[in-house]
Order: C-alpha cells, then structure tokens, then sequence
C-alpha cells in the first residue's frame, strides 16, 4: 500500500512495490464503508508470489486511514504481513465515511464500520455528536475524533490488536495534525505494544510543527485537489523537515527489514 509518490522511489531502492487502490476506483466499494480487509490480504499474496520478491512477509506503508488499515491487516494477517509505516496512525478502528468525489471535506461520518473482514463488519469507535472547527485553511476534524478516545468501552472493543503482528512497526505523526489525534493515538499503540512485551518492536517519531501524513516522499508532478478543504495543521517548515526526516526513515526501516528477512 505505497503512495503513488512513493512507488517509484521505492523501486529505486530496490524493493519491490505495489501501490493498492482500496476503495473509489472501478469494482472496488464507492465509498470508505466496510471495505474487506481481504483486498489487502490477495494484493499482499499476488505480490509474494511474483518472480522477482523474494521473502515470506509483505510490507505494508499507510498514512492516514491508509496507517489504519495496515496496522489491522498486520494484525489480522501475521503469517503474511511483516513491517509496516503507519503514518498518522491509528490505534482503532474508525467508524467509515461516505465521500464525496474530490472533496473530503464533505464527508459524511458513516454509522457503519470503516472495515469489515468475512462478510462481517470490524468493531469500530462510532461518530461523536461533535462538530468541526473551521478555520482560514479548512475545517479541522481532531475534535470529532479526539472525544471519542476517551470512551474506554468503545476503545477497548475496536482496539487494533497490533500485538498480534509480526512487525516491526515504524510510526509517524505530527504534533499539529488537526484531521484526527494521531500523537496521542500513537502513544496508545507505543503502550499497548509495550503491554504485551513488544516494545522492541516498535519505533514511534512525532514532528513538533508537522501536521497530517506528510512523511513520505514529495510527488512533483502531483497536484493538488481544489476543494478539498481541510485544516491538516502544520507549519511549512515543520512539515518540510517532517517529510524529509520521515522519508529517509522509511527507506532505512524497509532497507534494514528486507536484510533481516521480514
């Protein structure tokens, strides 16, 4: 699951790279609502067994709901999945969005989850009754999301089970994401590893002035969309620094997890 910005510098790298549309493209679901999990599952198998990858266990790079999808693939998959990125991650399972086409900022909180896995919905955290704070850049969606992390309950029953994965695991988050809480939801999955004895497996880096997912390699010919509306947060330099650090730290994480043989 590399972004289209990274699939190129990937292969430069000399790893083998798959960029995996999972939902708004033709026969794939419309919107972001019960998209199987077994979509990650096939991709991860076709790849394994083209002729040139070598290895058992696929690796798997997300930001965003991307990052929460593959960290619950990680963990639903472990005999197939290895090292994972989740940039801007999650530590549950969201509730889905119905999307309007190139404007995300219209999206509409779903009452049904975000994932489902054997024809069966993935627990997931529901919508709060929280609204968006707009500001000159967009709207700003963390404290939707914020308040619904402190619903033990809900949390403790769409918590990704990310012990269950084979890992390693690199996070990235910026302390100014204002589209969802990703430091603090970072930290959740730093203590759950750490519960079960994997701290060794995780490697956890916050930027103090970056803000949404923008760790991985600048795409120049990528544009961007008009509409969409969005606070990500963030300070041009801080984000700068954020992608370029997180960049070189991704291509290291996957250079030293192939040597390994993860």
């Amino acid at each position: 699951m590399c972004p289209s910005s990274s699939l190129a510098a990937s292969q430069s790298h000399g790893l083998a790279a798959l960029a995996l549309a999972y939902f708004g493209a033709r026969t794939l679901p419309r919107t972001l609502v019960e998209v199987p999990l077994e979509y990650v599952e096939r991709a991860a198998c076709w790849l394994r067994d083209r002729e040139h990858v070598s290895g058992d266990l696929i690796g798997l790079l997300g930001g965003s709901k991307g990052a929460e999808l593959a960290l619950l693939s990680a963990a639903t998959f472990p005999s197939l999945i290895g090292p994972v990125v989740a940039a801007a991650p999650s530590s549950v399972v969201w509730y889905g969005l119905e999307l309007t086409p190139g404007h995300l900022a219209a999206a509409i909180p779903s009452t049904r989850s975000s994932w489902s896995l054997h024809g069966a919905p993935v627990p997931f955290v529901p919508a709060s009754s929280a609204k968006p704070i707009a500001t000159v850049q967009g709207l700003r969606l963390d404290p939707c999301y914020a308040p619904q992390l402190d619903d033990h309950t809900a949390v403790a029953r769409a918590a990704i089970p990310i012990e269950r994965s084979t890992g390693p695991l690199l996070l990235l988050s910026g302390r100014d994401d204002h589209l969802w809480p990703s430091t603090r939801v970072g930290e959740m999955l730093v203590s759950r590893m750490s519960r079960y004895g994997r701290a060794y497996d995780i490697e956890y880096v916050s930027y103090p002035l970056a803000g949404h997912a923008r760790f991985t390699q600048p795409d120049p010919i990528a544009q961007p969309h008009p509409g969409v509306g969005l606070d990500l947060g963030g300070h041009p330099d801080g984000d700068a620094r954020a992608q370029t650090d997180g960049w070189h730290r991704i291509a290291e994480f996957f250079a030293r997890a192939s040597v390994t043989g993860t």
